[in-house]
């Protein structure tokens, strides 16, 4: 069993960084959101949010960094960015999939799910096509 698993059903630790990144930079969008609604009425507010959305960013950039070192990702201009992007491209393709379930357009939805997939390897293209070779 490979070293980054806990038990034969467990995913790659690479696998959960990813959706860890995911996760983060949806965090950031909303937090993003809420600072744009908040700053009207509350600049402090805004400003302790400003502040709590870079702190995320930055933890998400560490973890991106962490996840290129365990691939042996060699950078490729903005390859990584890119990367970035095609995780929360992936979030969000399963959250508008799951409010077309909510609606009962399984059809719709799995077409949102298909194209996820369609991400999640694109993404794992990005990663191997940035391998240092060895």
């Amino acid at each position: 069993m490979p070293e980054d698993k806990i038990n034969i059903a467990d995913t790659s630790q690479i696998c959960d960084m990813i959706w860890l990144v995911g996760d983060l930079y949806n965090a950031e969008k909303h937090l993003a959101y809420t600072v744009m609604r908040v700053q009207k009425t509350d600049k402090e507010k805004a400003k302790k949010l400003l502040l709590i959305n870079n702190d995320t960013r930055i933890n998400r950039s560490k973890i991106v960094a962490d996840i290129l070192k365990l691939c042996n990702f060699k950078t490729m201009g903005d390859s990584w960015c890119c990367a970035k992007h095609l995780i929360g491209a992936l979030m969000q393709t399963s959250e508008v999939g799951i409010r077309e379930v909510y609606k009962n357009n399984m059809d719709e939805a799995l077409k949102y799910y298909k194209m996820g997939n369609d991400i999640w390897e694109a993404l794992w293209a990005l990663i191997e096509l940035g391998k240092v070779k060895k």
